[in-house]
């Protein structure tokens, strides 16, 4: 998915490290990793993505599929914060289908 979306943008940057370092009730947390992918200010407002894959037939009817994708959602709103802690980014989650039907994606302020 990463290759097909530099392919078609060339403002896509796959697997962008974010490094950050923030303060929370006196401790210093620094949260270092990397995102699936980041698209350049060059597109307007910068976006975050978050890939994630799913089966599409099941995974949604979980009974955990809320709180899982709550996570996720989490996950990607972290990764933009990491990037853009002035948040002047969207965290975008999309999920794919391992069986190969298709992409979806959701994108948070």
């Amino acid at each position: 998915m990463q290759g097909r979306r530099r392919s078609e943008d060339a403002a896509f940057t796959p697997e962008a490290p974010a490094d950050t370092m923030i303060e929370v009730d006196g401790w210093k947390l620094r949260i270092v990793g990397r995102v699936h992918g980041l698209y350049g200010p060059d597109r307007g407002r910068s976006v975050v993505e978050e890939i994630k894959t799913s089966h599409f037939r099941s995974e949604p009817h979980h009974f955990c599929a809320h709180e899982r994708i709550e996570r996720f959602r989490w996950q990607a709103r972290i990764c933009a914060f990491c990037l853009f802690p002035a948040g002047d980014a969207h965290a975008r989650l999309p999920f794919v289908d391992w069986e190969g039907s298709g992409t979806r994606s959701r994108v948070f302020p």
